[in-house]
């Protein structure tokens, strides 16, 4: 993303400072695997908490969008090419198969067809058939690369989480949350 801002004008540090706020985006909008993670260490609902991220995520993009916009727009950023609504139909028309992909996700999981891990999972699959078949955009290389990427992810998580589970089971076994309770209570009144 800061290698295209560069390529196309953008000044370094409004590239760093924009990829920065755009990652905030990812955790708190739906499918997010922070919440993923977050309802599986705390039992939370995952339904749940995807309905309470749409909101704040529309929010986030919107106000993002309108400060790119007033920010681009008062340092003369360079403008992308304007597209005709007959482009537009087009190239949406060719992205329908991916745009099928968090539909497919979302309904998989709001309309109790399947739960929340093999929604990701038939979601998931049907990513890499379109990206194999209908866009021919991975070739047997890349999805090699792709497996270990993700093997080296999802072992990085499981082991976050397992130590977090482990300290979470030692804490509560040894009562630590009641004791740093009263210690702070011993502190003061108020």
């Amino acid at each position: 993303e800061m290698k295209e801002m560069r390529r196309q004008g953008y000044d370094e540090d409004f590239a760093a400072a924009l990829t920065g706020a755009t990652a905030t985006v990812g955790p708190v909008f739906p499918p997010s695997i922070t919440m993923l993670m977050y309802a599986s260490v705390t039992g939370a609902s995952v339904g749940k908490l995807f309905i309470a991220g749409v909101i704040p995520g529309i929010m986030m993009c919107v106000s993002l969008m309108v400060y790119v916009f007033y920010y681009g727009r008062v340092h003369g950023l360079p403008v992308g090419v304007k597209y005709t609504l007959k482009m537009f139909l087009r190239i949406t028309f060719q992205a329908f198969p991916a745009l099928l992909c968090p539909v497919i996700l979302l309904v998989s999981i709001y309309g109790g067809i399947c739960t929340p891990t093999e929604a990701g999972a038939i979601a998931g699959f049907y990513a890499l058939v379109i990206s194999l078949i209908v866009y021919r955009c991975l070739g047997w290389k890349e999805l090699k690369s792709i497996f270990v990427a993700t093997a080296q992810m999802v072992g990085r998580i499981a082991i976050t989480v397992g130590c977090a589970s482990a300290i979470v089971y030692i804490a509560g076994l040894e009562k630590l949350p009641v004791y740093i309770g009263g210690w702070l209570l011993g502190l003061t009144d108020n």
